[in-house]
């Protein structure tokens, strides 16, 4: 009976000895649960059976490929016969089955077939391209969403847990990118370059031509002229964020309210509001053409009226020559240039055009840049003379009646 007893003991020890094809501890991670695996994170996976013939023979393969990714990529073993929720969970239908598994931004984990050779060598080649392709988009998508940041969302579904949503707006592989943009009903399908500066192109293009036009701002203090050309730095105290100065200004000084009355002022104006709206279309010359990498920072348009701002007209050389003047200035450069014809709609298109294929002369700012003086906004009346500018005419004249006679 010992003798027995010992024999059946023996046959189970061996059974139990050849349970599995890889010990704990080895070289080969050994993987018994799904928390387990997603706390690897990336990884060479192999699910097999110990009665498996073909996963005997990869045995010796697979252990070369573990000792010489040690250290940069974890190899690991799941034996998908004695855990079958985990071979369930991959759709394990042959052993052995290769897959390379990475936890995406969800923490969910993903997995990629193997349909290659059985040396360590291919083994080894296949899962640093497929290490090295999930890192570098990661970073295009992080890149991409830094760019975006403040203007356009950047976002992922996973199609095998919202299937329904995946098949509402039509997704037929993978990765299918889209632009919901005003109607989000009806997505546009993203078919050019997968690499960051194509995406980020795209959807700057994309989100510029949403945008209201900018408006034609009065320079009435400093804050306008921060906020809408020059930028500002951010100050975390006062929780501000910082500003970029613009790429472009269109600073106009236009004549004194009593000399162009409302409707001569509003008709300046509306040549910069056309601007600005022409200015913004995606496809339309000549901002897009030359500044569309700078969708993010569009032009600014402002004005002001002659002889409020003097040392800002110092700055640029404006007011020799008269009212309306116009000057293209890029604070970046602290540069600008000045238009030398009349304040039309077609003279202004073709001053803008002129600085976009650098025709025009550019000049340094004069001095430092001037600080912008607090002015009254116009309240888009006639305006007034002040009492003190007015006089009567017998006053210069004299009374004829009270003349002495000589």
């Amino acid at each position: 009976m010992r003798l027995l007893v010992g024999l059946v003991l023996g046959l189970l020890l061996a059974v139990g000895a050849t349970a599995s094809l890889y010990q704990e501890g080895g070289d080969v991670l050994v993987i018994k649960d799904h928390d387990a695996l997603k706390k690897v994170g990336a990884a060479l996976v192999e699910f097999y059976a110990p009665w498996c013939g073909h996963c005997k023979n990869l045995k010796p393969e697979w252990t070369r490929a573990a000792q010489a990714l040690k250290g940069i990529l974890p190899v690991a073993a799941v034996d998908a016969d004695a855990h079958r929720d985990l071979g369930q969970e991959f759709g394990i239908r042959g052993f052995p089955t290769i897959k390379f598994l990475h936890t995406d931004a969800s923490g969910k984990i993903k997995a990629v077939d193997y349909n290659g050779g059985r040396s360590a060598k291919e083994l080894v080649q296949w899962a640093m391209q497929q290490a090295q392709t999930v890192a570098l988009g990661r970073l295009a998508w992080i890149d991409l969403a830094k760019q975006l940041s403040g203007r356009v969302k950047v976002g992922a579904v996973d199609c095998t847990q919202h299937k329904q949503t995946c098949d509402e707006f039509g997704v037929r592989g993978f990765p299918t990118l889209k632009w919901f943009g005003e109607n989000k009903e009806r997505p546009e399908e993203y078919s050019g370059g997968r690499d960051t500066g194509s995406l980020a192109a795209f959807a700057t293009q994309h989100w510029s031509a949403q945008q209201p036009p900018p408006e034609v701002r009065e320079l009435v203090d400093e804050v306008v002229w921060e906020e809408h050309c020059t930028g500002h730095a951010a100050d975390a105290d006062l929780d501000i964020k910082e500003v970029k100065p613009k790429q472009l200004c269109l600073v106009a000084f236009l004549p004194h309210i009593l000399d162009s009355k409302a409707a001569g002022r509003e008709a300046y104006l509306q040549i910069l509001r056309d601007l600005a709206v022409n200015c913004l279309a995606v496809t339309v010359d000549p901002c897009q053409s030359q500044y569309g990498h700078l969708q993010d920072r569009p032009f600014s348009y402002l004005w002001a009226e002659g002889g409020a701002q003097p040392k800002l007209e110092a700055n640029f050389g404006v007011g020799g020559y008269g009212y309306p003047a116009l000057i293209a200035f890029n604070p970046a450069k602290a540069k600008y240039a000045t238009s030398k014809s009349a304040f039309e709609d077609k003279h202004v298109k073709q001053f803008l055009e002129s600085v976009r294929l650098g025709f025009e002369s550019v000049s340094d700012v004069s001095g430092t840049l001037a600080k912008i003086e607090n002015r009254a906004p116009w309240d888009g009346g006639e305006g007034t003379v002040d009492a003190a500018d007015e006089f009567d005419l017998a006053d210069l004249m004299g009374d004829d009646d009270k003349k002495e006679e000589l």
